[in-house]
């Protein structure tokens, strides 16, 4: 509208035309508002998707790191096993060579007691045989020299 036919309204056409104005830049902040919030709530949606990256990343060096910790604490007692094995075997070695000798040992002085035995049994034979021979004499000189008394 040009200055001329501003001029040739009366006020209530002025008053109107500015109530209208009044009304249009009511509904235009009105609206700016609306399209200021959801201006406002996609850049935290940004933001929140730029933290959520970071987080991800984050949450990422932390599962790598537990990870890492839990392959290493499993290496360390594979290692420790392997260890024990290589004792345990050590030692079983050990009471096995110690246990073949004593049976070693055990069949030796079986051996030799058997012997002093069998030595002894032929010594108390011979003495028995000679107290028998001796009791026989004696029985025989008792018998000759007319002694029934021993009988």
């Amino acid at each position: 509208m040009t200055d001329q036919e501003l001029r040739k309204l009366n006020r209530s056409e002025l008053l109107q035309m500015l109530i209208d104005q009044v009304e249009e830049n009511k509904s235009l902040q009105e609206r700016l508002e609306k399209v200021e919030a959801q201006l406002a709530e996609r850049q935290l949606k940004y933001e929140k998707a730029g933290s959520l990256a970071e987080a991800a990343l984050a949450l990422n060096g932390v599962f790598q790191a537990a990870d890492d910790a839990a392959r290493q604490y499993l290496e360390n007692i594979e290692m420790a096993s392997r260890q024990q094995e290589e004792i345990c075997r050590g030692i079983q070695e050990k009471a096995e060579r110690k246990a073949l000798l004593l049976l070693k040992e055990a069949e030796e002085y079986k051996k030799k007691a058997k012997e002093e035995a069998d030595s002894y049994w032929v010594q108390i034979q011979k003495q028995v045989e000679n107290l028998l021979r001796g009791h026989a004499a004696l029985r025989d000189l008792l018998h000759a020299g007319g002694g029934n008394e021993a009988e």
